[in-house]
């Protein structure tokens, strides 16, 4: 028998949401940070063959990307994944902390 995931399931559901808003925020903030990094070294590496500007320029992009980016991103996400709309489960949290 053939093990296929539960699409219905609503952790599934979850995590797909998730990893699409993940994919679409890094792409809306990906393009302002390249138009931003184009426009300040564009100019200062126009000397270049346009092959090898082109490889400098992104790996700048995605040295931002990687480490500024994407981390900020991702404890955006992951502090409103963890919020509960379930205002009784953050009351559960403190009374059992408190005992």
């Amino acid at each position: 028998m053939d093990q296929q995931p539960d699409i219905d399931k609503p952790e599934h559901t979850r995590r797909w949401r998730a990893q699409a808003i993940t994919t679409l925020a890094a792409w809306l903030i990906a393009f302002p940070v390249a138009v931003a990094v184009s426009a300040v070294f564009d100019n200062k590496f126009a000397s270049l063959p346009r092959p090898l500007r082109a490889l400098v320029l992104s790996g700048i992009l995605v040295a931002l990307m990687v480490n500024l980016v994407m981390p900020a991103i991702s404890a955006v996400r992951t502090r409103r994944l963890s919020s509960s709309p379930d205002p009784n489960h953050r009351r559960g949290a403190l009374e059992s902390k408190r005992r």
